[in-house]
């Protein structure tokens, strides 16, 4: 059975990348309002991002899971998120 799920996948300045998974009932509704996904996304009053995004995918997939592990580089840890499903088709970038 397909679980079809739409992937927003956000990319940063410093190379970062974090993903938004939603319906795709509301992906549909937002692009048939024709939504302002570029506001949406880079406009920094509008989201809780501290820096805008320099590039933003939004995609669709069968099944996808975001796990967050732990990376280090050097001295830092940090968080990093890792996307896994099947990759169907993509939708739109921004």
């Amino acid at each position: 059975m397909k679980n079809y799920k739409v992937v927003i996948s956000l990319e940063f300045p410093d190379g970062s990348i974090e993903y938004v998974i939603w319906e795709p009932e509301l992906y549909g509704k937002l692009a048939y309002m024709n939504a302002d996904f570029d506001s949406m996304f880079y406009d920094t009053s509008k989201n809780n991002f501290q820096t805008p995004p320099v590039d933003v995918l939004i995609e669709l997939y069968d099944n996808p899971q975001v796990t967050t592990i732990s990376s280090q580089m050097g001295d830092k840890l940090g968080l990093k998120q890792l996307l896994v499903g099947e990759r169907v088709l993509p939708l739109k970038r921004l």
